[in-house]
C-alpha cells in the first residue's frame, strides 16, 4: 500500500471548525500539483470530518486525476491515536491511499508506521510510506510550501 499523510493547509480563526486561509488553499493546491508530477492517484481519500482537513483534501484532488473513494473517519481527528489510524488504514484495502489530518495526530501515525518519518508536521506538510503491517518504507518528504 503508499499513503501519502498530509496534515490540512493553514486555516482561518474564527469558529470552532474553521475552514482553509487563502494561504491554506494555496498550499493544498501546491500539494496536489507536486502529487501530480508523480503521477499519485489515490483510490481512497481519509479525512477527520473538520473542514480544513476536508478543504485540503479537496483541494490536493483538484490536481489528481480520476474520482477517488472518500471516507470520513473519527479515527483522524486531531486527538487521534496512531494504532486506530493505522487499522483505519489496512481495513481500506486499496492500494493507494491520501490521508488528511492534524497536528499532532498525523505525525505521531507516520512516525509510527516509519521510524524514518518526520513527527512534527507544517501546515501541508506530506509524508509518502509504501508498505504494511510492521513494514513501512519513508519514499519521499514534502515540507508544505506555496511553490
Amino acid at each position: 500500500m503508499k499513503v501519502i499523510l498530509a496534515r490540512h493547509g493553514n486555516y482561518a480563526g474564527g469558529s470552532a471548525d474553521p475552514g482553509l486561509s487563502a494561504e491554506g488553499w494555496a498550499q493544498a493546491r501546491a500539494l496536489g500539483a507536486f502529487l501530480a508530477a508523480r503521477g499519485v492517484c489515490p483510490q481512497v481519500v481519509v479525512t477527520s470530518g473538520y473542514r480544513r482537513a476536508e478543504e485540503t483534501a479537496r483541494a490536493v484532488c483538484e490536481a489528481l486525476p480520476g474520482a477517488p473513494e472518500w471516507v470520513v473517519s473519527r479515527d483522524f481527528v486531531p486527538s487521534g491515536e496512531p494504532a486506530g489510524m493505522a487499522a483505519t488504514l489496512e481495513g481500506l484495502g486499496a492500494a493507494s491511499v491520501l490521508a488528511v489530518g492534524h497536528m499532532c495526530a498525523i505525525g505521531e501515525l507516520a512516525r509510527a508506521l516509519c521510524p524514518a518519518a518526520p513527527l512534527v508536521f507544517g501546515t501541508c506538510d506530506a509524508v509518502a510510506l509504501e508498505g504494511a503491517g510492521a513494514d513501512w518504507e519513508l519514499l519521499w518528504v514534502r515540507k508544505g510550501t506555496l511553490a
